[in-house]
């Protein structure tokens, strides 16, 4: 009877762990406006480029603060 509950309770915590993660992933990339490109390949200096979302105007017009992906990823070869 004891090992009944105490694996219920495993389940509960795990079941409770991934439906914790999988919210928090949705909310979190749901707030995210947009892109950020840093490309790295001219050798004076940096280029960064912001890539909106589609209602990425939306989301930041009116916030002092805005998340953005970071794309490092260089498109200009030597």
């Amino acid at each position: 009877m004891v090992v009944v509950y105490i694996s219920c309770v495993v389940a509960g915590i795990i079941v409770g762990f991934f439906l914790t993660t999988i919210i928090k992933t949705k909310k979190n990339s749901a707030r995210f406006a947009g892109t950020i490109r840093m490309d790295q390949s001219d050798p004076d200096s940096p280029y960064l480029f912001l890539e909106l979302s589609p209602d990425g105007m939306k989301k930041i017009q009116h916030e002092e603060y805005v998340l953005l992906h970071v794309n490092l990823q260089n498109y200009v070869s030597h």
